[in-house]
């Protein structure tokens, strides 16, 4: 639950990208500099892929890497951004993934609120098995 896991299908909540492909043994950041052609190309590729014009721009957690590339959280801005995706793949309704995401989400005391992507997809799958893996 401490490390980010890689999701893949249009049924999952996705992470933040991975600079290290999700493996702990590469832990780190991309060490790309904001002015890398190969980062903006990166962002660029991933945001034309996320993209839904009814939601607008894709929210910058979900386009940029953590620190350690395995941050397992995100803020409810950016799972909210794939709540229609995920209830179009799932023939859930919105409100019930909203609740699912309302139930994950952690309120420390100090910082901004923010989701165990994790353990949603966790409760998402006692919710909704996905059968065709």
């Amino acid at each position: 639950a401490l490390i980010a896991q890689e999701f893949k299908g249009d049924g999952w909540f996705q992470s933040r990208p991975s600079a290290g492909a999700f493996a702990t043994v590469s832990s780190s950041a991309s060490n790309l500099a904001p002015s890398n052609p190969a980062l903006v190309e990166r962002v660029q590729r991933d945001a034309a892929a996320l993209y839904q014009p009814e939601l607008g721009p894709v929210p910058q957690a979900l386009l940029t890497t953590s620190g350690s590339g395995l941050d397992p959280q995100l803020p409810p801005e950016a799972i909210a951004y794939q709540l229609p995706r995920v209830a179009a793949a799932r023939q859930i309704p919105i409100e019930r993934l909203q609740a699912l995401v309302d139930e994950a989400t952690l309120r420390p005391l100090v910082g901004p609120p923010v989701v165990n992507v994790l353990a949603l997809n966790q409760a998402l799958e006692r919710l909704a098995p996905v059968t065709d893996r």
